[in-house]
């Protein structure tokens, strides 16, 4: 099949399997036929189609110009013939066979940029869309397809001044595209149940905002920008996750530093802020905005659509966020320190990419006194991020069970959680950091310790998140800190040894810190005893050998206990010589 896609007959046999005897042939003789029959008339259908388009976009060579208008027209019946059959299906409750259409948009969009076919949305709309209205959604999908073929890698042209060209054009008939989605959305009304043309009108939209370029002017004045935010002050209303989408890319199409957009940008700001913050209105009576509500009611779906909407518009408008002029740009900081305390880290760490820019881009101000204004004036946010991520990082109950596959996805997320950490350190500095967790660390130790002895082994996961966060800023920690690490340095060698993931991460903290354990040696020689006990642990086994090499090679001294590291080392060198040696992670060479 794959062979017969290539070759010139191809065109014939393909037009012919799509013809409308195929579709029209539910005679009394042909109704009872069986199913099989009718999927493999589907098939075959498909198959025409599929060959057709990725012959529209490498093989037109194969066929002289002069028969490129006779393909349009018959691509166009085809498309006609069975959008209208997808229609009827709808309203005679059979399936209706949507990919077929699909499939033909693409052919159609595909012949459309080797023709140079520079009138095709008003054609299209003319011999198509007037006299079958009923069509609009197999319309806006065939205009979704023209822009995505023209930036298909498949595409092959012979001039590469012809697709610019072709894509001018396409920037220059922008507003038909948004006059015909403003026309189907007029007719969908109060029709909230109309969810293929809201979906049909979104992608279509997003589709032209992403390759096209379009005018900002013209998003800025079109009514689709008020009613897309309108779908999105419902997170169960149908196109809602679309909506999202269209947003989402007109946001980082049109970044606040790019020119021109200026009324775009006073069009969705205060659009997307009522999406998240009160009204000074509504303060008093309780009423929820749609991302509060989304939150209340754990919504997946609607916390995960407004957490992508408010960190691309802070990603996309960091300039205003770090603007001289005071805009209440902390509001919007505040909803994306909102969206990190969700407790789903995977809806959380769509923020952190954000936070990463947003700490490089507060580096960079200038002058100095200017820069240290911004960052005090973020501090509070920052110190609260800390706090949520140090939160985050908390392994979930249940982690032992975990399946090697997942528990290494896990440690992937908190990897990220803790660069956050570490980013934060190069504002607020690492004692600040230091101290904004350690102090915590203590809290949690004696919280646990007022438990009940048969509690106190299984409730291990906080103490374990602050360690992480610990070790994960030790290149910021000046090396005569005495607040924090005699601290965690101390308590080290008083934990639970029974649980294996806080025994690995109390073992990195120890090899992050070698530097200040080889100025502060007494707190050295208790921490040797407990490494080499790490090393007949299988899960910590790595983290302790990692910790021992770096007090090998940062410590000038390891005093008396170095006997008893030596012995350790041994031991577990005999204990595993029948199994294959150390329990060693090939990751830590």
């Amino acid at each position: 099949l794959t062979s017969f896609q290539r070759t010139a007959v191809a065109w014939i046999v393909c037009d012919r399997l799509l013809s409308t005897a195929d579709v029209n042939s539910a005679t009394p003789a042909t109704a009872a036929a069986t199913t099989e029959d009718s999927t493999l008339r589907t098939q075959r259908q498909f198959f025409a189609a599929q060959t057709l388009h990725a012959k529209c976009l490498s093989d037109v060579y194969q066929l002289p110009p002069t028969s490129l208008p006779s393909l349009r027209d018959s691509l166009l019946n085809h498309f006609l013939t069975h959008a209208t059959d997808s229609v009827r299906a709808h309203l005679e409750n059979r399936p209706a066979n949507r990919p077929l259409v699909t499939r033909l948009s693409m052919a159609i969009a595909s012949l459309a940029v080797q023709m140079g076919w520079s009138t095709c949305l008003t054609d299209v709309t003319n011999s198509v869309l007037t006299p079958h209205p009923e069509l609009g959604p197999a319309v806006l999908e065939l205009f979704r397809s023209i822009p995505e073929e023209a930036d298909s890698n498949r595409l092959v042209l012979g001039s590469e001044e012809d697709l610019w060209a072709y894509r001018d054009m396409l920037r220059n008939s922008s507003h038909v595209v948004l006059g015909l989605c403003e026309h189907a959305v007029q007719s969908i009304g109060n029709n909230s149940s109309d969810v293929a043309t809201t979906e049909a009108v979104l992608s279509c939209l997003q589709s032209w905002i992403r390759i096209v370029d379009m005018d900002p002017q013209l998003l800025e004045r079109t009514v689709l920008l008020p009613w897309m935010f309108d779908l999105l002050t419902d997170f169960n209303r149908g196109g809602f996750e679309l909506a999202v989408d269209v947003v989402v890319e007109m946001l980082r199409t049109y970044p606040s530093d790019r020119r021109g957009v200026e009324g775009l940008v006073t069009a969705i700001i205060p659009r997307v802020m009522t999406l998240g913050q009160q009204l000074d209105g509504n303060v008093n009576t309780g009423q929820l905005t749609p991302f509060q509500r989304s939150v209340q009611e754990e919504d997946e779906d609607g916390m995960r659509g407004y957490c992508r909407i408010f960190t691309e518009m802070s990603e996309s408008y960091l300039s205003l966020i770090l603007s001289h002029e005071e805009m209440n740009q902390a509001s919007l900081v505040e909803l994306v320190l909102q969206c990190a305390g969700i407790p789903d880290k995977e809806i959380a760490g769509i923020t952190l990419h954000f936070w990463y820019r947003f700490v490089i881009g507060l580096e960079e101000l200038e002058p100095f006194e200017y820069r240290q204004i911004k960052i005090d004036s973020f501090a509070p946010q920052l110190t609260r991020l800390l706090a949520i991520c140090t939160h985050l990082l908390k392994y979930p109950v249940g982690v032992e069970d975990l399946s090697p596959d997942r528990l290494d996805d896990l440690e992937g997320i908190r990897l990220y959680f803790a660069d956050t950490i570490e980013d934060c350190c190069r504002l607020l500095g690492g004692e600040v950091v230091l101290r904004a967790t350690g102090d915590p660390l203590r809290e949690e130790c004696n919280r646990v310790a007022s438990l009940p002895p048969n509690k106190q082994l299984s409730d291990w996961h906080g103490m374990e998140a602050y360690l992480y966060a610990i070790q994960a800023v030790s290149m910021y920690v000046p090396p005569d800190e005495r607040q924090v690490i005699p601290f965690v340095m101390g308590l080290i060698p008083q934990l639970p040894g029974e649980v294996p993931l806080l025994r690995a991460t109390a073992c990195q903290t120890v090899g992050k810190y070698a530097s200040w354990l080889g100025m502060q040696p007494s707190h050295l020689q208790p921490l040797l005893p407990y490494l080499a006990q790490g090393l007949s642990i299988p899960k910590c086994a790595s983290a302790s050998a990692v910790a021992i090499r770096e007090i090998c090679e940062k410590c000038n001294s390891l005093g008396d206990s170095v006997l008893q590291l030596y012995d350790g080392i041994v031991a577990a060198r005999q204990q595993h010589s029948g199994g294959g040696g150390f329990f060693f992670d090939l990751r830590n060479e």
